[in-house]
């Protein structure tokens, strides 16, 4: 399947994020401003170099995210200094980027604490990115996923003001990152599609376009890592990023977030354990669209189809587990107040139990 992303936007989606695909990295990358670098504190150096290299005079400062998801207490360390630049750059995958984005709000509060965004965000620094892996989404969305330091858990930042401005995208970087996470992250780009498609009262266009990122899923996804199709993991992802920029996800991402603390799973893997539970969950009132899904599969079952690409992709698991606290997840799920809006079944404790059964379920077969 070939892609102009250029055609595929206007026809079919408005977004607020200018999109470059670069041929040359980074003599492609055009930034008027002085800005702020943020990167990975285990950045590849020849990037490193090579951004350092053509921006050297515009480069104020350079921030190194810590190992590891942004968590608020290295956020704080950077809210209280005065950040002096009109752009904030991020380079990196979806934390990195999500890490960017929290540095960037101005107001309304020096210290970012645990859902503490009910009020709109007054002021921002723009962000750019060019993202290294191909996933997140987080390059074109109004998101950013941050741990609070003391509870351990996660919680979303949303606000239209931190949307990145522009984002770089540069397939070949993808050459740095190993087959494990390419396929988490090419995983995490579908899941978004797969759920905004299945959301209840979703918008019909919205449906359609996240539809497309399916069937490129089905075409890539069973496929080996090849730098062949690197492009089109970009494309997925820039996919999966706009269908969640326009909706959001479901009980899947909500399930994988709330126990994500209990798995050493990268993100994306930890979805695709979860996809065929979340899918199951919602029927028979997704049944329709689960039927137009096969449809694509030329009648074949996404279930079966899922399974399988688990079984190819299980030597990516060495799956640990922590014993579940079942009232901690059921607390975090309840405090996803969204999640009503887009999930055909109620979110009660009754139905958080059956949910979290399948998972122990699951996990003793695994296991």
């Amino acid at each position: 399947m070939k892609f102009e992303i250029s055609k595929l936007l206007k026809k079919k989606i408005y977004i607020k994020t200018n999109i470059f695909i670069l041929k040359r990295f980074p003599n492609d990358i055009r930034i008027k401003e002085n800005f702020i670098l943020v990167a990975p504190k285990n950045i590849d150096k020849k990037i490193l170099k090579n951004i350092k290299n053509k921006f050297n005079k515009q480069i104020v400062k350079i921030i190194f995210k810590p190992h590891g998801e942004p968590n608020s207490k290295m956020i704080n360390k950077y809210l209280n200094s005065q950040l002096n630049a009109k752009l904030i750059l991020a380079v990196g995958g979806g934390s990195t980027i999500d890490f960017a984005k929290a540095l960037s709000i101005i107001n309304p509060k020096k210290n970012i604490q645990y859902h503490e965004f009910g009020s709109k965000i007054k002021n921002s620094i723009p962000v750019s990115c060019i993202p290294t892996t191909c996933g997140s989404g987080s390059d074109v969305t109004q998101y950013a996923v941050i741990n609070n330091s003391l509870t351990k858990r996660k919680f979303t930042i949303a606000d239209d003001n931190i949307i990145p401005k522009n984002t770089y995208l540069c397939p070949d970087l993808l050459n740095i990152i190993s087959k494990k996470y390419i396929f988490a992250s090419l995983y995490d780009a579908f899941s978004h599609c797969l759920e905004v498609f299945f959301n209840k009262n979703e918008d019909t266009k919205i449906k359609k376009f996240s539809l497309i990122g399916i069937k490129l899923g089905f075409e890539i996804l069973d496929k080996k890592i090849n730098k062949k199709y690197f492009k089109n993991y970009m494309i997925l992802a820039l996919i999966g990023g706009l269908c969640i920029l326009k909706s959001r996800t479901s009980i899947i991402h909500t399930l994988s977030v709330a126990v994500s603390k209990y798995y050493n799973l990268p993100h994306g893997l930890l979805n695709l354990y979860l996809t065929t539970i979340g899918i199951e969950f919602n029927q028979p009132y997704n049944n329709k669209d689960l039927l137009l899904v096969n449809n694509l599969l030329k009648n074949k079952s996404l279930i079966s189809w899922i399974e399988k690409l688990e079984n190819l992709n299980k030597k990516y698991y060495n799956l640990k587990l922590r014993k579940m606290n079942s009232l901690d997840v059921i607390k975090r799920i309840s405090q996803d107040k969204g999640l009503k809006k887009v999930c055909y079944r109620r979110i009660n404790k009754k139905n958080i139990d059956e949910l979290i059964k399948k998972i122990n379920e699951k996990n003793k077969k695994f296991l």
